[in-house]
């Protein structure tokens, strides 16, 4: 089953398309957000989101820096953050 994947800034746009998973850095605690999720919005905390692509492809992984949200449904997510940045695998 896919899952969509809509990660971004204000300014740019770092993830939209098909992944396995989402680690979220939520701010009551670290979810995963995969296909099937029940629904969710929930702030994000400083921390860290992890991109699991689809077919065990790469995995990237991105630091909140500002303020956010994620909204997690049955077949996708969209996590808006005023600073992110993709870190070094």
């Amino acid at each position: 089953m896919t899952y969509h994947c809509s990660l971004s800034t204000p300014q740019r746009s770092f993830v939209y398309g098909d992944v396995d998973r989402v680690d979220i850095a939520g701010a009551q605690g670290d979810f995963v957000a995969m296909a099937g999720h029940g629904l969710l919005f929930t702030p994000l905390r400083e921390g860290v989101i992890r991109v699991h692509r689809s077919g065990g492809g790469a995995v990237t992984t991105y630091h909140v820096t500002g303020e956010g949200y994620a909204h997690v449904a049955q077949h996708g997510c969209i996590i808006m953050a005023h600073g992110l940045t993709e870190r070094a695998s």
